[in-house]
């Protein structure tokens, strides 16, 4: 279980590392409520005036978001292995963790099928899908964080782990926060932007954590 969530993890963070490089969206960024990401701001996108303002604000915007979209395909079975897995390692019930994490997969493809279609200049209906799919990931992430904070595992030291939870836990607290009042308070959706970041991190974490174990084993003398 600890290697192949170390490799879960290191295969989303080189596939998310490949989409952000092909990410070819020059700045300004200034999109509705507040968001500064492309990506993010088509999927929240619930009119064709936001919409419009994402895929209208330089001649690369179709084309980028339409790679980005079809290597999100590759990336949800990758992100969603690696919650289950890492989920499990650190406690999480697989009852809980395993069906919200195939509905928030489920609704992702569907986001990106009208993020298509949207490319398109077809009116946007992946705001709903979008909102599910945050709404869902950021229950997985307080589960993970939970299970985190509440197991007892020699896999990384307490302090570590405590610190993975309560990031798990912030994750969580940012991307239920946006996806609830989003269109209300003054920030908007960008506190799923800080979200994805901080999440990326513990991401990053667990990869080098999971795995240094068999790199340094490999690495010793027979």
């Amino acid at each position: 279980m600890r290697l192949a969530s170390g490799l879960a993890a290191l295969f989303s963070v080189c596939w998310a590392v490949l989409m952000l490089c092909k990410l070819s969206y020059p700045p300004p960024h200034d999109f509705h409520h507040h968001i500064d990401a492309p990506v993010l701001a088509i999927e929240l996108a619930s009119n064709q005036s936001e919409a419009d303002g994402v895929l209208q604000k330089n001649s690369n915007a179709i084309p980028t978001l339409h790679l980005n979209t079809t290597l999100d395909l590759v990336f949800i079975p990758l992100y969603a292995t690696y919650l289950v897995l890492a989920g499990r390692l650190f406690g999480a019930r697989l009852a809980v963790i395993l069906p919200l994490t195939i509905v928030a997969a489920i609704a992702d493809y569907f986001e990106d099928y009208f993020i298509y279609q949207s490319l398109k200049f077809t009116p946007p209906q992946q705001f709903v899908p979008s909102l599910i799919k945050w709404a869902t990931l950021g229950i997985v992430f307080a589960v993970i964080g939970v299970a985190m904070l509440r197991t007892v595992t020699a896999i990384f030291p307490a302090v570590v782990r405590k610190i993975l939870g309560v990031a798990h836990l912030a994750v969580a607290a940012l991307i239920l926060v946006a996806a609830g009042f989003g269109r209300t308070i003054g920030y908007g959706y960008s506190p799923i932007e800080l979200a994805n970041l901080i999440f990326s991190f513990t991401v990053v974490a667990n990869a080098i954590g999971l795995l240094w174990h068999y790199v340094v084993r490999s690495h010793r003398p027979s």
